[in-house]
């Protein structure tokens, strides 16, 4: 199951960047689904969004959720980087 949700991911991270547009949808997209992420995890936890980030940052040694994002799609794009 989770390899099915990387490779449609991929798919779709592929598909974006067929056009000069495609960065942009895809950070787009990735703003997106994060503030949803973010919005569900409120409702469950009662927790303030600031907090939630906070809580985050800790959990992955880093300074913004910004930076937790790039090396997640780092290791989804790894497969396609060259050696």
């Amino acid at each position: 199951m989770p390899d099915e949700i990387i490779h449609s991911k991929l798919e779709y991270m592929e598909l974006l960047f067929d056009h000069p547009e495609g960065y942009l949808e895809f950070l787009k997209e990735t703003q997106k689904e994060l503030r949803e992420a973010l919005e569900d995890r409120k409702k469950e936890t009662g927790k303030e969004l600031d907090e939630i980030e906070e809580e985050i940052q800790q959990k992955y040694k880093s300074n913004t959720l910004a930076r937790i994002i790039d090396e997640y799609n780092w290791t989804l794009a790894n497969p396609f980087i060259e050696e």
